[in-house]
């Protein structure tokens, strides 16, 4: 297939369009293609994007001085919001303190209770633990 229809005429673009109107078998009335530059406007379009990109370039440096310091403000924020979004979606705070360990013989488990008296949490019996001794049942009950 030719890549110009015309080569070798001399046509006006005027009569360019009259013979392209006249000698095809239909039209697409929206089709996307790309129209190469010719050399002016490659030369103007490279011209236009060094401009832009300078300009750009000194916008984004004038944005980073600005705005350092407010991200510099905004780290313990957004620490802290994380930190509390965390513990409304656990529905407390995570802490760390002094358990009482109680034991269920029955079901081989551990029953781990706060300085309130709640169960905050459950694990199995160590092998030690699962050591019935008489002797520490007597020393509870004195």
């Amino acid at each position: 297939m030719k890549t110009f229809l015309f080569e070798g005429e001399t046509l006006t673009p005027g009569q360019i369009v009259d013979n392209l109107e006249s000698g095809n078998c239909g039209v697409e009335e929206c089709h996307t293609f790309v129209k190469p530059f010719s050399e002016e406007e490659l030369v103007k379009t490279e011209s236009d994007y060094l401009e832009k990109s300078k300009e750009l370039n000194s916008l984004e440096r004038e944005l980073e001085a600005i705005s350092q310091p407010l991200k510099e403000k905004m780290k313990p924020l957004k620490k802290d919001t994380k930190d509390l979004i965390e513990s409304i979606n656990r529905g407390g705070e995570e802490v760390t303190e002094k358990v009482y360990c109680f034991p269920d013989y029955d079901s081989k488990t551990m029953g781990l209770y706060d300085k309130r008296g709640y169960l905050v949490g459950t694990r199995p019996m160590t092998r030690a633990e699962r050591q019935l001794h008489i002797n520490s049942h007597l020393n509870k009950a004195v």
